[in-house]
Parts: structure tokens; C-alpha cells; sequence
């Protein structure tokens, strides 16, 4: 049986192997504060018409929120520090630390695909983006939007 946890992360690694998805997740990540696996799950909803109320999109938001401060966001910092290590063992332990984040990715993932939801096939993916966005606090500057706008060109 194939589950929303499982159909979400099969769709969000083809997602983000299109041209131009990971430069403008990256930077919505790294410039903008936002958090790579909310969008994907954004895009992701409308796509399949998800549609979740502001309560659920909050609460939903607020688990990932919690992995990421507390498991991926160190994760991520340690591999990332790891990157240009001269020693090569350090650098085979990099590659565990990786599968870490990506595993707790997955969970976010796992978490956020579970949240209830009611069917509506009229969302759009943009509108869910921004939506996300504004829900996850990000300043709603005309750098970000833009952001937003090549990741939803991109994604399609």
C-alpha cells in the first residue's frame, strides 16, 4: 500500500531534481530563512489538492519547525562544516551525517504529509508558497517572493 508519506517523498525528490527547483529551494532556505521540505509540501498539496486549514497548516509547521532546530539544522551545520575536511576518514563520517539529515528530512517530510486535510483541487502552488512562507515567518520582501516565483515556475 502506497501511503501520502510515501507518495510525498517519491514526488519531492523527482520535484527537486528539476532544472532550477534546488538553486531557488537553496536560496529560499539560505537567503530567506524558509525551510526546503515546507515548500516542497506546499507545491506538493496543490498539486494533489491538499488543502489544510490555518490551524493544521500552523501546527504542522510548528513539528517541523521543532526537527529542524532540534535534529536537521545541526545535522546539516556539522555536514556542511565537514565539507572540505583534509582528513578523508572525517570525510566518510560526512557521509553518515548525511544520511542522518536526510533521514531527518524524511521525517518532516513523514510528519507533514500526515496532516488532515480536505480535497480541493483548485489550489494553486504559488499561493500555497507564499502561504507557507508568510505561516513560517518570513518577511514577505520582494526578494522572497521572486524566490518563490522561479521555485513554482521551476517545479512544474
Amino acid at each position: 500500500m502506497t501511503t501520502p508519506e510515501r507518495l510525498f517523498w517519491t514526488w519531492s525528490t523527482a520535484a527537486y531534481a528539476r532544472a532550477g527547483v534546488e538553486a531557488a529551494c537553496l536560496e529560499a532556505q539560505d537567503v530567506h530563512g524558509l525551510e526546503v521540505n515546507t515548500l516542497l509540501w506546499a507545491v506538493w498539496r496543490a498539486e494533489t489538492g491538499r488543502a489544510v486549514v490555518d490551524p493544521v497548516l500552523r501546527e504542522a509547521l510548528a513539528g517541523a519547525r521543532m526537527l529542524l532546530d532540534d535534529v536537521t539544522g545541526p545535522l546539516r551545520a556539522l555536514r556542511r562544516s565537514l565539507k572540505d575536511h583534509p582528513d578523508a576518514d572525517v570525510l566518510a563520517l560526512r557521509e553518515g551525517v548525511k544520511a542522518l539529515e536526510i533521514g531527518s528530512e524524511q521525517l518532516i517530510q513523514q510528519r507533514l504529509a500526515a496532516a488532515p486535510f480536505r480535497k480541493d483541487f483548485g489550489l494553486r502552488p504559488l499561493a500555497e508558497l507564499r502561504r507557507v512562507a508568510d505561516a513560517w515567518g518570513a518577511a514577505a520582501t520582494p526578494e522572497r517572493n521572486a524566490c518563490l516565483e522561479r521555485l513554482a515556475a521551476a517545479i512544474r
